[in-house]
């Protein structure tokens, strides 16, 4: 659950949960400014806002995957599409229970990046090792060439003159 809390990245990698953090303490697992849209009710949408919040695991040791997240002073607001109704609540703490190893049964991969979460290392070790799907490897591709800087012609140009023999000067 660590790992899917990355500062100032929406991150979706758990099924039918988002969660923007805009910085978290590693330390402490406090978390500030912490936003979750959360789809796990089939029809229903919650959005849960709190400027604090802070990341707890289980301690029992038979609910290792068990994460809470606990919110203070925020805000839910809850779409029901099905009954077309908004709702709006204010709380001083909320918790959200997460249980990685249910959405992992339930999704197959429940804790997944999406491709432009991945760092270039994997993202070349993905595009390397290759998948059947033509069009996710497209979409790695096109990833890792806007996110890759074109050093190429910069390093050829600071190094020409030593690699020719001639004085930059």
């Amino acid at each position: 659950m660590d790992l899917a809390l990355e500062e100032r990245q929406f991150n979706s990698r758990l099924k039918d949960i988002m969660i923007y953090v805009s910085h978290v303490d590693v330390k402490t697992r406090d978390l500030t400014d912490v936003f979750i849209e959360d789809r796990t009710v089939k029809g229903m949408t919650r959005i849960s806002i709190a400027p604090k919040g802070c990341l707890i695991r289980s301690t029992d040791s038979n609910d290792s995957n068990l994460y809470t997240i606990r919110l203070y002073d925020g805000m839910i607001n809850q779409v029901d599409i099905d009954k077309k109704t908004v709702s709006n609540i204010r709380f001083g703490n909320y918790d959200i229970n997460i249980d990685l190893a249910s959405l992992q049964r339930t999704a197959g991969t429940g804790v997944q990046k999406d491709l432009d979460e991945f760092r270039i290392r994997e993202l070349i070790e993905f595009i390397r090792n290759g998948t059947s799907d033509f069009q996710k490897m497209s979409e790695a591709k096109m990833v890792l060439h806007e996110n890759f800087p074109c050093l190429s012609p910069v390093f050829f140009w600071a190094c020409w003159p030593f690699l020719s023999g001639s004085s930059p000067w």
